[in-house]
C-alpha cells in the first residue's frame, strides 16, 4: 500500500491542492488492461488540449463604453492567429488599427486613433460571444466596456 491506502499497483498522481486521485478508481477493478489505458489516454489528452484552446474572438464586435462624462458605441474587427490579436477600430475617433492579445479567456489590445489624443488600452474577459472589461485612453478618461459578437 501506498499513502492514503491506495495499493501499490494502482497508478496515482498528485493534483495541485494535495488531493490524492487514483486512477483505479476511474477505471475500476483490473486497470491494468489495454482498453482502459487507452480510454484514458483518450480522456487524458482530451483535458488537456480544452484547457490549451483561448477564446476565438474572430469576427466584427459592437462595443458599449461608459466613463463618468460620456458614452460611446465603436465597433471591432478582430482577426485572431493563436495568442495575437490584430484587427481595426470603428468609432468616433475615427478607424485605427488594434493590436493585442488573447490568453485563455483574457483579452487585452491597443490602438491610436487619429482624432484622439492618446492611445487606447482595453483589458478585458471574454465570455463566450461576449466579453467586458476597463479601458482608458491615456493621460484621459478610464471606464468600463460590455461587448457582443454580431
Amino acid at each position: 500500500m501506498r499513502g492514503g491506502g491506495a495499493p501499490a499497483h494502482y497508478p496515482r498522481s498528485e493534483l495541485s491542492g494535495g488531493e490524492d486521485v487514483y486512477l483505479c478508481a476511474l477505471l475500476g477493478k483490473g486497470g491494468n488492461n489495454m482498453l482502459n489505458r487507452v480510454v484514458l489516454a483518450a480522456a487524458m489528452a482530451a483535458v488537456l488540449i480544452s484547457g490549451a484552446l483561448a477564446a476565438d474572438v474572430t469576427g466584427a464586435w459592437q462595443f458599449s463604453l461608459v466613463t463618468p462624462t460620456t458614452k460611446g458605441s465603436p465597433s471591432f474587427e478582430f482577426k485572431q492567429e493563436g495568442e495575437s490579436l490584430s484587427g481595426t477600430y470603428s468609432g468616433k475617433f475615427g478607424k485605427a488599427p488594434i493590436s493585442g492579445t488573447v490568453k485563455g479567456d483574457e483579452v487585452e489590445f491597443s490602438f491610436q486613433a487619429p482624432n484622439a489624443t492618446g492611445k487606447f488600452h482595453y483589458k478585458g474577459t471574454i465570455e463566450g460571444g461576449s466579453m467586458k472589461g476597463d479601458f482608458e485612453l491615456e493621460g484621459s478618461e478610464k471606464g468600463t466596456f460590455t461587448a457582443t459578437k454580431k
